[in-house]
């Protein structure tokens, strides 16, 4: 008995070590996952935010409020959208390229104008008649300035707007917003 006693003891304490041994090496591999995830969480808590930053020219452009009954010039209601969106120069211009509305000390419109021509033109030939047209292009160089171009009708009239900006956070939809504004002010005008 006393060996069947012994047996069974030594048999018990060695269990129990490899319980506690499996017991810890199960803890720690639970707080290195609880480690790697914990980063995820706190990314997944900062998207919003990340979002937000990204998306905030067009809420700020989103919120502007417009005054339709009082303007005639849409150069104020561009340098206000600039200003929101962080864009450096801002250009309305027509199908025909000539320059409409601008924002206070634009530069180089011209080239601006021509280049939104340009572009939409290509646009236009890329999607053919099947498919449906492109609204908006975003151009990035290598300067690190982004120009976004954006075109739209108002009462069968296409136009252009673009905007220049060093903001590489930017999205091909930031001047959507803005189209409203303007879209609300020319209908207004032109009535």
């Amino acid at each position: 008995m006393t060996i069947t006693a012994a047996i069974i003891t030594v048999s018990c304490a060695v269990l129990l070590l490899a319980a506690g041994y499996f017991f810890r090496s199960r803890r720690r591999r639970q707080r290195r996952q609880a480690q790697k995830v914990k980063p995820h969480r706190q990314t997944g808590k900062e998207l919003p935010a990340t979002l937000a930053r990204r998306e905030r020219p067009s809420l700020d452009s989103a919120e502007l409020v417009t005054n339709v009954n009082q303007r005639r010039d849409l150069s104020p209601l561009l340098d206000r959208i600039a200003a929101n969106g962080r864009f450096s120069t801002m250009l309305l211009s027509d199908d025909d390229g000539l320059p409409l509305a601008c924002t206070s000390g634009s530069e180089n419109l011209d080239r601006l104008a021509a280049n939104s021509i340009r572009l939409v033109m290509t646009a236009d030939r890329l999607s053919g008649e099947e498919n449906p047209d492109t609204l908006s292009m975003m151009v990035r160089d290598t300067s690190g300035t982004t120009t976004l171009y954006r075109t739209f009708h108002v009462r069968g009239k296409k136009l252009f707007l673009t905007a220049v900006s060093n903001d590489l956070r930017l999205t091909s939809a930031a001047l959507d917003p803005a189209i409203i504004k303007i879209e609300a002010v020319l209908t207004t005008i032109a009535g």
